[in-house]
């Protein structure tokens, strides 16, 4: 999938529009969320109040229970959908998105002033290539900045292993015994004291991630500028012959005027039984998968009324299953 063209952090819409005044994001400070959260800040009349999580799951469950904003991770270019946060979007129903960031992202590759001295034995300078592959045991990261560098780490031999943020494995990187690393931004070396081995380690030049802004408050109302939702669809493998609630959704909204910008299937679904009126039951059944439809028209208002006659022609059919605003928000 090819993300929109933006500039670094730069939010699609003005904020000001929201009331919440805390901003909870994946901690600790020099995580590319916090890089977002701050450059968010510069759209508002009134800057958030930023707390650090240290999980995405943690960001949501306190936004929703403080009836505040949650900055969440979604998707990279390069490597595609963030799955913690798909899992929050499907577990937490009281969970609405209400705006949208992209930032361009380049990796780094950090460690310790002992690391490098270890790597290049004491003559000071650079490491190369083969004193990396070589004298790297540990390399620290989110699953996803792992995932897009992947051209660089085949050509080591360091064993990955993911931790919850980038922030977290520059900690880790700086606590750790000399053969430890972390991929993370150039930003979170001057925090954290360590110092960069390799910039922009990414595969892609271009690779971006786009973040959601999410809060428990349902979406404001629909207005006359350009918008886009996320429609959330769960629904049964359907028996030969029959249409399956995702065909309906999709057969529905080809007749209207709504843009499809992106469909995807959640990667954690579970396998479970559907009861009669469409929600999950307990036991083993038929398959139960769940998508995500992200929609984009002209006019808020055109959006709403798209999503509330796909959502009345899903009530409508015999298929079996459910469909769910999961956000609705201006660009």
């Amino acid at each position: 999938m090819s993300l929109p063209t933006a500039s670094p952090a730069a939010p699609a819409a003005s904020l000001d529009h929201l009331a919440a005044d805390t901003l909870f994001y994946l901690g600790p400070l020099g995580t590319y969320s916090h890089a977002v959260a701050q450059s968010l800040n510069a759209r508002r009349s009134r800057p958030f109040a930023l707390e650090p999580c240290v999980s995405i799951t943690a960001c949501a469950a306190r936004a929703a229970q403080a009836g505040q904003l949650a900055l969440l991770p979604y998707e990279n270019s390069s490597f595609g959908p963030v799955g913690e946060t798909n899992a929050v979007l499907v577990r937490q129903e009281r969970l609405y998105v209400v705006a949208e960031a992209i930032r361009a992202v380049r990796h780094s590759l950090l460690c310790s002033p002992a690391t490098l001295e270890r790597l290049t034995a004491g003559r000071g300078g650079t490491a190369t290539d083969a004193e990396m592959a070589a004298g790297l045991s540990e390399i620290f990261s989110h699953e996803q900045p792992i995932g897009q560098c992947r051209g660089f780490l085949g050509r080591l031999s360091a064993r990955r292993t993911p931790v919850e943020s980038t922030g977290m494995a520059a900690e880790k990187a700086a606590a750790g015994a000399p053969g430890c690393a972390a991929i993370a931004s150039a930003h979170c070396a001057e925090k954290m004291g360590l110092v960069v081995l390799r910039e922009g380690i990414q595969d892609r030049d271009d690779n971006e991630t786009r973040f959601l802004l999410c809060t428990s408050e349902a979406p404001p109302l629909p207005t006359a500028q350009r918008s886009r939702a996320l429609l959330a669809v769960q629904c049964r493998h359907p028996a030969p012959g029959e249409p399956g609630l995702l065909h309906v959704c999709l057969a529905h909204l080809a007749a209207s005027d709504a843009v499809l910008r992106r469909i995807s299937l959640d990667p954690d679904y579970a396998s479970v039984q559907l009861a009669p009126d469409g929600g999950a039951a307990p036991g083993h059944g038929e398959w139960n998968r769940r998508y995500f439809i992200e929609l984009e028209a002209a006019s808020g208002e055109a959006l709403a009324q798209v999503l509330a006659e796909t959502q009345r022609a899903s009530q409508e059919s015999s298929a079996a299953g459910q469909t769910r605003l999961v956000g609705l928000w201006r660009i």
